[in-house]
C-alpha cells in the first residue's frame, strides 16, 4: 500500500491544480480552483494521518486519503481525522458565528477499488449513497461530508479530456476515453501518425503528468506511456519513470531485460535503479553492455566501499573474464 501513497503524494504535489479542476468536475460541491496551501496532515504526531490536506481560493480544507481497497478501517479512520482537524482549529466557530449550516470540510477517500463486504455493511447501515459512477457519498456527520472515489468505476479518461477541450462532442469524448485507457493506444503506429491523437496524448500529459496513470494502473499501460512521452515529452517521462519504479519495481525490471527495449530506454531505467539493483535484476553481462563496463566497476566499488587500486584489480579481472568467454 505505502507505494501507492508515495506515488499519490508526489503525483498531487506536481499537478495539484490539474487534479483539483478534476476532483471539481466529478463532486457536486463549490470547492474552488486554485490549491492556495497545504496543510500539516498530522494532528497527533505518529497516530493520525492522511495523505494530503489542503485548502483552496473557496476556504475549503479537503483532507485526501489514498487507499488501495476501502474499507470500513478507512472511512472510520478519515471521520476521526477530519473530526479531529475541526476540532484542533476551532472550524466549528464558523456554525456558531457565520451561522454557517455546513463546516467547509471535504474529506476524501480515493481507493482502486472497494471491499464488497465492507461495502455492503455500509449500504445496510445507510451510511453510502452513490452520487453518481464511482463516486459514493458517506455519512459523516451533519456538518460535512464524506466523498469516496473509487478510480475503476469512475471514467476519468472522459473527465480529463473535456477539461482539456480535447474532443468535439460526447460520442467523440467516450471513444477516445477507451482508446486512451489501452496500452497499445500509445504505442500504435496509427496514433503517432495522427497529428489529432498526438495532441490529445501530449495535452493529456502536459496536465496531468504522471496522474494520467491513474486511468490504467498497470505496469504494461505505464510503460507504454513512458515510451511516448520518452519521445515527446522528456518533461514528463522522468516523472513517469520515477513512478514506474514506486509503483512496479518488479516489473520494471524485467522490462529493463526485454529485447523490446532500445539501448537508450536500458540506460534510462538502469541508472534510475541503480548499478546494485540493476545487476540483481538482470546479471552483470547485461548491464555491463548497457551503461559500460567503467560505470559497473564504480557501482560495486561504492556498494563494497574499494579502493582505486582495489577497483583497477577488479576491472582487469572482469576484462580477462570477458575476453576468455569470447575466444570460446
Amino acid at each position: 500500500m505505502q507505494r501507492f501513497d508515495v506515488f499519490f503524494k508526489k503525483a498531487f504535489s506536481r499537478y495539484r491544480e490539474s487534479f483539483l479542476a478534476l476532483l471539481s468536475a466529478i463532486i457536486p460541491e463549490g470547492i474552488g480552483s486554485k490549491v492556495v496551501r497545504e496543510l500539516p496532515v498530522e494532528i497527533v504526531k505518529g497516530a493520525l494521518r492522511v495523505d494530503k490536506i489542503f485548502k483552496t481560493d473557496k476556504d475549503v480544507t479537503i483532507l485526501v486519503d489514498f487507499e488501495i481497497s476501502f474499507t470500513l478501517d478507512a472511512y472510520f479512520e478519515i471521520l476521526t481525522h477530519a473530526s479531529a482537524h475541526i476540532h484542533s482549529t476551532k472550524a466549528y466557530k464558523s456554525l456558531l458565528e457565520e451561522k454557517q449550516s455546513k463546516i467547509m470540510y471535504l474529506p476524501l477517500l480515493i481507493a482502486i477499488k472497494t471491499n464488497k463486504k465492507h461495502m455492503q455493511s455500509l449500504y445496510q447501515r445507510k451510511v453510502v449513497v452513490e452520487d453518481k459512477e464511482g463516486t459514493y457519498k458517506l455519512l459523516g456527520t451533519p456538518f460535512y461530508s464524506i466523498y469516496l472515489l473509487v478510480l475503476t468505476e469512475i471514467n476519468l479518461a472522459e473527465y480529463m479530456l473535456k477539461l482539456t477541450n480535447l474532443c468535439e462532442d460526447e460520442k467523440e469524448c467516450k471513444e477516445l476515453s477507451r482508446k486512451i485507457q489501452q496500452p497499445e493506444f500509445w504505442s500504435s503506429k496509427l496514433t503517432r501518425e495522427d497529428p489529432k491523437l498526438k495532441k490529445v496524448l501530449n495535452t493529456l500529459l502536459e496536465m496531468f503528468g504522471e496522474l494520467i496513470i491513474l486511468l490504467n494502473p498497470s505496469a504494461h499501460y505505464v510503460f507504454r506511456v513512458w515510451h511516448f512521452a520518452s519521445e515527446e515529452r522528456k518533461n514528463v517521462s522522468k516523472d513517469i519513470l520515477n513512478s514506474m519504479l514506486i509503483l512496479f519495481s518488479k516489473e520494471v525490471k524485467e522490462l529493463s531485460a526485454s529485447q523490446i527495449l532500445t539501448k537508450k530506454e536500458k540506460k534510462e531505467l538502469l541508472e534510475a535503479m541503480g548499478i546494485k539493483e540493476a545487476i540483481d535484476a538482470v546479471g552483470i553481462e547485461k548491464v555491463i553492455e548497457t551503461v559500460g563496463i567503467e560505470r559497473v566497476i564504480e557501482g560495486i566499488g561504492k556498494a563494497l566501499n574499494l579502493s582505486k587500486e582495489d577497483k583497477k584489480v577488479l576491472l582487469k579481472i572482469i576484462e580477462k573474464r570477458k575476453n576468455e568467454n569470447a575466444k570460446k
